[in-house]
């Protein structure tokens, strides 16, 4: 579940609640991950992609309780879907409501035997959930998979009943500030809860057009008497990526010494700062680029996995995916 590279395969799901007993399940796949050729009956240059979901019920302690369903998808991808850069399809689920589920998607390509897995959670107990709403790029009209923007950015919000007219929306700044440091038992790593900005938003469906201009969480609920509902992100125009010196920068603090990192901020040339901190740890330029490779890795796996009201790399759980890497084992506690 935390170690995507364990497979070959790598396609998103994306459940979006059409009503209590429908859903639509939006499947991304990568064509450069696929092997297209002519070895089959029709001689049709192809790739075929085989996809086995299963959806499990959840008990109140989110433990499995039983299968509640199963089934196959299967995609043919043509010559012309070789070189996009992504294949979307989607499909309509029968998920009853009231209940939390665990939908488990193993991939396969049929013709290079190649595997993914995927497990998504699907939450039909509230009607105001995040996955009651479903995010649309404004410009490529394709559903939005990741819930990270940044301020170019436009997009759709749709919310799955009618008549409804105004949204509210929380916004929380970014915290700007340093996790703290990990030897601090007795300093708890607390999540903001009053927003810094709460507004009405006048919503008109699929026609209403919104962008996210400041960097932060943007929390969307159509109740105010309850939390439930979409958080999105603008950490920035490359987040959950890490590209600039500055975002190389701030994960160091978890290995560096304070005298060290202190240094680092002052430096005026911080691509150069932060390339001899790590050629110094290693006293070598190969070794040195592989261990920024893992390292940096590590970081863009906890934006993606444990952002909150803060980058992924700033929490606890960050800190530890980014010092001990992805976990051999998991179970329930």
């Amino acid at each position: 579940m935390y170690n995507p590279s364990e497979y070959s395969l790598h396609a998103d799901f994306k459940i979006y609640h059409l009503s209590d007993d429908l859903s639509s399940l939006y499947i991304r796949l990568y064509p450069n991950e696929l092997l297209f050729n002519q070895a089959n009956e029709d001689m049709e240059y192809r790739a075929m992609v085989e996809i086995e979901y299963s959806l499990f019920e959840l008990g109140e302690d989110d433990g499995i309780i039983a299968k509640a369903d199963s089934g196959k998808i299967e995609y043919k991808l043509l010559e012309k879907d070789k070189d996009r850069t992504a294949y979307f399809r989607a499909s309509v689920l029968q998920i009853p409501s009231g209940k939390k589920y665990l939908m488990r998607f193993d991939t396969r390509d049929v013709q290079r035997g190649t595997v993914g897995l995927k497990h998504l959670f699907v939450d039909k107990s509230d009607p105001l959930s995040s996955q009651n709403f479903n995010v649309v790029s404004a410009r490529s009209n394709y559903p939005r998979f990741l819930n990270y923007f940044s301020s170019e950015e436009i997009f759709r919000l749709l919310y799955r009943q009618l008549g409804i007219d105004t949204l509210y929306l929380d916004f929380f700044k970014q915290d700007r500030l340093m996790p703290r440091p990990q030897v601090f038992i007795d300093s708890p790593s607390e999540f903001i809860i009053e927003p810094d900005t709460t507004i009405a938003l006048s919503y008109h469906g699929d026609s209403t057009i919104l962008n996210l201009p400041e960097r932060g969480m943007y929390h969307i609920r159509l109740d105010t008497s309850s939390e439930a509902g979409l958080s999105l992100y603008n950490f920035g125009p490359d987040f959950p990526q890490v590209k600039t010196e500055e975002a190389m920068l701030g994960p160091i603090f978890y290995i560096a010494t304070m005298m060290e990192f202190n240094m680092l901020m002052q430096e005026k040339n911080m691509k150069r700062a932060v390339d001899d901190f790590w050629l110094k740890r290693t006293s070598s330029l190969e070794r040195s680029r592989e261990l920024i490779r893992i390292y940096y890795n590590r970081v863009l796996y906890s934006n993606l996995y444990f952002t909150t009201n803060r980058e992924g790399w700033k929490t606890d759980r960050g800190l530890i995916y980014i010092l001990f890497g992805p976990p051999d084992r998991m179970r329930d506690m």
